[in-house]
């Protein structure tokens, strides 16, 4: 695989504050553009999930999860209606053993 080469047009200004502070624009590009995909599913973890809506979802809200994950997005209420609880004692202080065994 060869590097890819890239245009991007950016303010004068930046780039000569960039230059004069020697920062690696390229390190940056690679950084910000691993940052933003770094939430994208791959297509296996993407059929995990639609295998697992299936079971309390209609195919109808399943596909549009999925045309969400695709995307990139993050899906607000997606287990909106499903059953759910917290435990009473969720607040509760840890006993003195959980901190101190070593082994939670």
């Amino acid at each position: 695989m060869s590097d890819k080469q890239v245009t991007v047009s950016l303010p004068e200004a930046l780039v000569r504050k960039a230059e004069a502070a020697q920062v690696d624009m390229r390190a940056v590009f690679e950084r910000a553009l691993e940052h933003e995909v770094s939430h994208v599913p791959d297509e296996e973890q993407i059929e995990k999930t639609a295998t697992m809506l299936r079971e309390y979802f209609p195919e109808e809200r399943v596909q549009e999860i999925i045309a969400i994950m695709r995307r990139g997005e993050r899906v607000l209420g997606m287990f909106e209606g499903l059953n759910s609880w917290v435990s009473d004692d969720f607040d509760d202080p840890l006993p003195d053993e959980f901190w101190l065994s070593g082994d939670p």
